[in-house]
């Protein structure tokens, strides 16, 4: 009838009870020495496990430490080859392209090294470019062959050899200055984040996506072999010759298709930079201030603008 005093008690659970009783070991700051259970040992194996602790402190402490300095030298590194003056960077390049060997008279005239001067993640689009330019040039020597073949077998060698005349002409000249004109400027775009450099790529390579699919066609007097060459071959019965045309045709013509898909990839590269019109038009107006001969020219106009003004005013005061 009488209900268990201990029913009510949460204390009364064994698992409790033996929780309680549990010995927890002091702190060495809660030790003392003149009590009577005060054992040495005990003593040692505390001092021992706070000397630990604090050894592992302060070696966290010491690392942070060395992390903060190793990131400042690293900041102040960058910031010291940021300031270095870009004519002491260019004098320390040695121009290796085109690589020439050293018997050559003409040296070379740029400095090129993509693993060395392109980020990381442009890499790949500026190797895809120089890789395009390469085909670009071997397109173009093989169109001296097929322009070669239509002058031995054409019926107007006038015709026929002017054409084979002007695909020399062609590689000698468009090799080069699809180079300097639309790779280099998309080389320096990606190194250095210039918008002009950009807006220069974007016009001189889509005129020549445009030149590529008018080289296909095989105009006459143009100096390419394309379609039309072809499709004449094949109505004269030369099935081989007008073969090689229409190959030529379809490189020119995957060339143009390639090149848009470059030029693409780059505007979408363009668009997610910080590079804008109006920064294109202040690096022009830049580099033209900064120009010597500019600079020399406009002072030049200035003297002479005001020396003639001046004699006016003195013939004026004297009539």
């Amino acid at each position: 009838m009488f209900r268990d005093q201990d029913a009510g008690n949460p204390f009364s659970d064994p698992s409790v009870q033996n929780v309680s009783t549990i010995q927890i070991q002091p702190h060495v700051d809660n030790f003392n020495p003149f009590s009577d259970d005060f054992n040495p040992k005990e003593l040692q194996v505390a001092v021992i496990a706070t000397n630990q602790d604090v050894v592992r402190q302060a070696t966290e402490d010491l690392n942070r430490q060395l992390d903060v300095l190793n990131s400042a030298a690293e900041n102040i590194e960058y910031r010291d080859q940021n300031l270095q003056p870009q004519h002491v960077i260019q004098a320390d390049r040695i121009k290796n392209y085109p690589p020439l060997p050293p018997c050559c008279p003409i040296k070379p005239c740029f400095y090129q090294d993509i693993a060395g001067e392109i980020p990381v993640d442009f890499r790949l689009v500026v190797r895809l470019h120089y890789i395009f330019w390469a085909v670009y040039s071997f397109v173009l020597f093989v169109n001296i062959a097929g322009c070669l073949g239509f002058f031995l077998f054409a019926k107007d060698q006038l015709m026929a050899g002017i054409s084979f005349a002007i695909s020399i002409v062609h590689f000698l000249v468009r090799m080069p200055c699809s180079y300097v004109c639309w790779f280099r400027p998309l080389y320096n775009a990606f190194r250095s984040g210039s918008s002009l450099n950009f807006f220069a790529y974007f016009v001189i390579s889509g005129f020549q996506i445009v030149v590529l699919a008018i080289d296909s066609i095989g105009i006459v007097y143009y100096g390419t072999v394309g379609w039309m060459h072809g499709f004449n071959a094949f109505a004269a019965k030369r099935t081989g010759l007008g073969a090689f045309f229409i190959v030529i045709a379809i490189l020119f013509d995957l060339l143009a298709i390639f090149g848009f898909l470059l030029l693409t990839k780059v505007n979408l590269l363009y668009r997610r930079s910080d590079a804008s019109f109006e920064r294109a038009r202040s690096e022009l107006n830049q580099n033209i201030a900064s120009n010597q001969y500019v600079r020399q020219t406009t002072s030049a106009a200035a003297r002479d603008a005001t020396r003639i003004a001046t004699e006016q005013a003195f013939n004026g005061s004297q009539c």
